[in-house]
């Protein structure tokens, strides 16, 4: 005789030695197996002859499949029970419904009858109880758990990749009714605020807060729709203006932008200019002017004088710090109105330098500097006239005539006192 609790296998014939009250499972169809005289093989030593429906002998020594092992007849079991469980025929055998561990894991000690057959405890497969209102694992409740509360599971609602990230984490589903309702208290992504939280559970803290953010001290021109940073929890900034391109702290550029946010554009610029040649700017009368900005661009150069043509009127026209017939520009252009020019019949030909400046030749053959010869010809052109004398040159201008002794006994065009 072999026993399972209280089951006993005795002479081919399963046996109930005692039965609870607990509900059988519904029925899964005739065992596979009605133990019979016959030939066998289990597990166990020596032989013997059974009585029963039928005669036959077994005998063997051996070892049959263990509860839950496939099976392809009753010979290949241990208890001699082939069902099939799970899609496939697995092993089973008695139990002791009031024991525990006559089945293995994820088996249970249940009743079980085929069709017309007295339910037999036997050990069962156990299903995962879901929530869908009935007993899945047949062991008298619904939709409980294995603590013999309600089923719960965890549930979250947020995008992937957010629960347990920053301020975001799941929360409890219940099993009510046979269905699963309303998921509390998860936490899922929000707006984020200037308060220290990562509050949109993206891996940051107070960034890109957008209009939650208050308006930045600058918001005109360049600035427009800049806003504040958050520094600390309730604590803002103005933004770093520096990463605008266009911006600058003091309107400079000539663009017809608003540059430095004060909604004003190119306000008051003005620059300093020259458009003469290098090198002469601040020599003679040449100097710069001012420009001013206007519709995004520089005006006119006003206020600048320029290098000319020299003339001779005492000035350096052409700003290369040489006046009238002293500057060899004035000797290439003919002398044109230089007093000390042969139009007055005094000099004559260019003829070289003499003691490092240009020189023209006299008709009387001597050499004289510009000067010397300037000199001279309104010397002779002054003659004429008494002394004190204000007269009028054609090529210099206003002259008073003066007095001076020399070898020349000449009256000369600069003011002396008269004898």
């Amino acid at each position: 005789m072999r026993c399972a609790g209280s089951i006993c296998l005795l002479l081919g014939t399963l046996v109930q030695l005692s039965c609870s009250e607990t509900p059988s499972r519904p029925a899964l169809g005739a065992p596979d197996a009605t133990i019979s005289e016959g030939e066998g093989e289990g597990k166990g030593e020596g032989e013997g002859e059974g009585e029963g429906e039928g005669e036959g002998e077994g005998e063997g020594e051996g070892e049959g499949r263990d509860i839950g092992e496939s099976c392809e007849g009753p010979e290949d079991c241990e208890f001699r029970w082939c069902q099939p469980l799970r899609g496939q025929k697995l092993c089973t055998g008695p139990c002791n419904p009031e024991s525990e561990g006559d089945c293995p894991d994820g088996w249970r000690c249940l009743f079980w009858g085929g069709e017309g057959a007295d339910p037999k405890p036997l050990c069962l497969p156990v299903e995962q109880e879901q929530c869908d209102g009935v007993d899945n694992d047949s062991d008298q409740s619904t939709d409980e758990g294995e603590d013999g509360t309600p089923l719960r599971q965890p549930c979250y609602g947020g995008p992937p990749g957010t629960s347990d990230v920053g301020a975001c984490h799941s929360g409890i589903q219940m099993c009510e009714g046979g269905r699963w309702v309303a998921c509390k208290g998860e936490a899922l992504p929000g707006t984020e605020v200037c308060d220290g939280a990562d509050n949109d559970c993206d891996g940051s803290t107070d960034e890109d807060l957008g209009e939650t953010a208050p308006a930045a001290s600058r918001t005109q021109g360049a600035c427009t729709g800049q806003r504040m940073v958050c520094v600390a929890p309730g604590q803002w900034q103005d933004p770093d203006y520096g990463l605008i391109p266009s911006f600058e702290p003091e309107e400079r550029s000539c663009d017809g932008l608003d540059n430095d946010c004060d909604g004003q554009i190119d306000e008051l610029l003005q620059r300093q200019c020259y458009s003469g040649a290098a090198g002469t700017e601040g020599v003679g009368p040449c100097r710069g002017g001012t420009q001013s900005c206007s519709a995004g661009g520089w005006g006119l150069c006003e206020g600048e004088v320029v290098p000319r043509a020299e003339v001779c009127d005492n000035a350096d026209n052409d700003c290369d710090g040489l006046i009238d017939c002293g500057d060899e520009s004035c000797v290439q252009a003919g002398l044109a109105g230089c007093v000390s020019a042969s139009a007055i019949g005094m000099c004559e030909t260019h003829v070289g330098p003499s003691h490092g400046q240009p020189v023209l030749g006299r008709n009387d053959g001597r050499a004289y500097t510009f000067e010397a010869c300037r000199t001279k010809a309104l010397a002779e052109f002054a003659s004429d006239f008494a002394c004190g004398a204000v007269i009028q040159h054609p090529g210099v201008g206003e002259l008073r005539v003066g007095y001076q002794e020399s070898r020349w006994d000449h009256r000369l065009w600069y003011s002396r006192d008269c004898p």
